[in-house]
């Protein structure tokens, strides 16, 4: 994904509050982009509206595509949802460090 656009900023800020509360997960549009728009001096609407941009812009240029596919497991050129890319990516991130500790033998 591009660093330059605005979804992405907002997406790591949206991803970091998800890993500090799964419960977030179901309160993506009450809880999250609120918060992630203050966080930033924005609107809730222009955070929503911002991370589907980038996820749409990042889905479509095929940048790391064979990847995101393998990440996502979606069927055909289906982008996911703001909500399941912030889960997923959140869900991948929780799991990397359990996975580099087995990696490594501890």
């Amino acid at each position: 994904m591009k660093a330059h656009l605005q979804g992405y900023r907002y997406l790591r800020s949206a991803i970091d509050l998800v890993l500090q509360s799964e419960a977030l997960l179901s309160a993506i549009t009450k809880e999250v982009y609120p918060t992630v728009a203050r966080l930033h001096g924005s609107t809730p609407a222009r955070v929503e509206r911002s991370i589907r941009h980038a996820v749409m812009v990042s889905w479509e240029s095929g940048t790391g595509l064979p990847t995101a596919r393998a990440l996502f497991r979606r069927p055909g050129s289906t982008k996911p949802t703001n909500a399941e890319f912030i889960a997923t990516l959140a869900d991948h991130l929780r799991a990397a460090p359990n996975e580099a500790s087995q990696e490594s033998g501890d």
